[in-house]
């Protein structure tokens, strides 16, 4: 997304990522009407279920921008990360792989463009647009997809240490 916020009329979605299972993961540019319709159908079919890390997120964006809430939301990393331990900061898909998964760093050198200026922050707070725009096509699906495979990876290893009672 262009921003942390939806809200703007400037705000927008750039480009998504599914996880189908642990051997594929698709991503995709959200710039062409045909692509941007499928992707509301897989968003509003109850027969597939959605996994996120900040459903919260995913969701608001998805009404805001799409018009189309999210149906069958089977987990979130994020809360379950909550559940499994209450410390404060841990549970960011980017910790959580690494903790879990042994993933290292795979944002580093994108991270800066996700965050908007410090004067467009102060300024706009949440609704301050970053530089999206500028990270190469190939290294944002890249990215992309790493955060689909990886939150579906976690979600796995969160569910079953849930269901032994491992926390």
């Amino acid at each position: 997304t262009t921003g942390l916020k939806p809200y703007s009329d400037k705000q927008r979605i750039v480009s998504a990522s599914i996880c189908v299972d642990e051997n594929d993961t698709v991503a995709f540019m959200l710039r062409n009407e045909d692509v941007v319709s499928e992707f509301k159908k897989y968003l509003g079919n109850p027969n597939l279920g959605k996994i996120a890390s900040n459903m919260k997120f995913e969701e608001c964006w998805s009404r805001i921008k799409f018009g189309v809430p999210v149906a069958n939301w089977v987990w979130d990393t994020m809360q379950a990360a909550h559940i499994l331990n209450q410390q404060k900061g841990i549970t960011s898909i980017k910790f959580l792989s690494y903790v879990y998964l042994g993933v290292g760093s795979y944002d580093a050198h994108i991270s800066p463009f996700l965050r908007a200026s410090s004067k467009d922050e102060a300024l706009y707070g949440g609704n301050a647009i970053n530089n999206i725009h500028e990270i190469p096509e190939k290294e944002l699906l890249l990215y992309n997809g790493m955060d689909s495979l990886l939150e579906y990876k976690v979600a796995k290893i969160q569910q079953d240490l849930i269901k032994k009672g491992s926390h």
